[in-house]
């Protein structure tokens, strides 16, 4: 077989590999599913586009949806070095090499490490509230998250009616989404709201939230700026502005599109962006559009480019609630496919908070619901940021790969400036 022949059957495979990664649809539903609402943070299901990030709780007259943007942090970098530092590590070696341990501790931290500031804290974006009247008394509750096509959903039935609520993270549109149903006409109620400690928040018309703040830890070294907005559209019905929240009464269904904008400079993070944060978000929605169906289309299609490019079939699981799945394994039950679906939900959180061109996967993924957070949900470049992306070769994501090798090269300039001043040395 001659050569060129190899070179069209390399290049047919070449393509059918590509192919079958974007087309794809897998063997059957790779999901999360529960019978109750989330009680607690660590029980809600995370969604993500790499940027924008949400946990869904799945309440039902009072649903919390708490918001991530990954670029909120609450302060700069740490001060610069001492000066004198190369100077005092000379002397500091002439003591440990003397055996005078301690003094040499302490002439390092008296004159080579600068002076101790707290880190930033990764911080939220806000909480969005949405809260539905009368539906207290309800039956048939599941609330789920669809791995493959990355859609938290939530449904259950107020007497005859059945009510529908799904969530998605986009990367296509770079948009959060919610879409609230009902099988029955002018049945969707909502009263729709933003919370945020430290932020200025008010309705914006008849359809649309906005919110803008500044991340901080006081008052001194403030950090990131940023700003929100919510786009509300109802089919039929009415929207009724109420200062901070809008209500929504007798809709067929309502669809809120959410964006953040900050002015955090990914290039040069020293350097804030000058714009109009609220404007770039109102922009941005105009972009988007408010047909839910073809928003989800576009949003499916690009989150299953990666997550279908690998399938794991361990033999079927039992029909139960993933919790339920997970005491049973514990008391000793046999289930191999949570084995698989545990492998899945790895991939699906790397795909969703590290995407090329953005900010890798920080101490928490993408998600974080305090101002303060535990570890300040920062880089830890000892073990912990490398472990985020252990799989990502393994795991057919390669390209996920790239915002933690962008995020190293970031560090070099810096490294390379403490290198020299601190140590004396080439290198970073």
């Amino acid at each position: 077989m001659g050569l060129v022949t190899w070179r069209y059957r390399i290049t047919a495979l070449l393509f059918l590999s590509f192919w079958l990664a974007e087309n794809l649809q897998g063997a059957g539903p790779v999901s999360l599913w529960y019978q109750q609402p989330a009680l607690k943070w660590e029980e809600a299901l995370p969604l993500g586009n790499g940027r924008l990030g949400a946990m869904v709780f799945g309440g039902v007259t009072h649903e919390r949806i708490q918001m991530n943007e990954n670029t909120i942090w609450a302060g700069p970098p740490y001060p610069q070095a001492n000066p004198g530092g190369p100077q005092a590590l000379a002397r500091a070696r002439q003591l440990f090499f003397a055996g005078k341990f301690a003094e040499g501790e302490q002439l390092v931290k008296r004159e080579m490490l600068p002076r101790a500031v707290e880190p930033r804290s990764y911080q939220p974006l806000a909480d969005l509230i949405l809260e539905f009247p009368g539906h207290e008394d309800f039956t048939d509750y599941r609330r789920d998250l669809d791995l493959r096509t990355a859609t938290a959903s939530t449904a259950y039935k107020v007497g005859s009616v059945t009510y529908h609520r799904e969530m998605l993270a986009s990367l296509a549109d770079d948009v959060l989404v919610v879409h609230l149903s009902a099988d029955r006409p002018r049945q969707v109620n909502c009263r729709i709201s933003l919370v945020r400690e430290a932020a200025m928040i008010r309705s914006d018309g008849r359809d649309a939230l906005v919110l803008s703040g500044q991340a901080a830890h006081g008052e001194d070294n403030p950090g990131v700026k940023f700003a929100s907005r919510v786009a509300i559209y109802a089919d039929a019905g009415t929207v009724l502005p109420e200062g901070q929240a809008i209500t929504v009464r007798d809709a067929d269904e309502v669809t809120l599109v959410i964006t953040s904008a900050t002015d955090y400079n990914i290039v040069h993070p020293e350097q804030p962006l000058t714009r109009d944060l609220g404007n770039k978000c109102k922009r941005d929605l105009r972009k988007v559009g408010r047909n839910y169906r073809q928003i989800k289309d576009r949003a499916v299609t690009s989150f299953g480019r990666r997550f279908n490019r690998v399938e794991l079939d361990l033999g079927p699981g039992p029909d139960r609630p993933t919790d339920q799945r997970l005491a049973a394994l514990r008391a000793g039950a046999q289930d191999e496919d949570l084995a698989a679906l545990y492998f899945q939900h790895a991939r699906y959180l790397l795909i969703s908070s590290s995407r090329p061109g953005g900010l890798p996967a920080n101490l928490q993924g993408l998600w974080n619901e305090h101002l303060r957070a535990p570890w300040n949900s920062d880089y830890h470049i000892n073990i912990n940021l490398q472990m985020n992306y252990w799989l990502a070769e393994s795991a057919n994501l390669s390209e996920c790969h790239d915002p933690f090798f962008d995020y190293l090269e970031g560090l070099v300039p810096a490294g390379r400036k403490t290198a020299r001043e601190v140590f004396g040395c080439g290198g970073f």
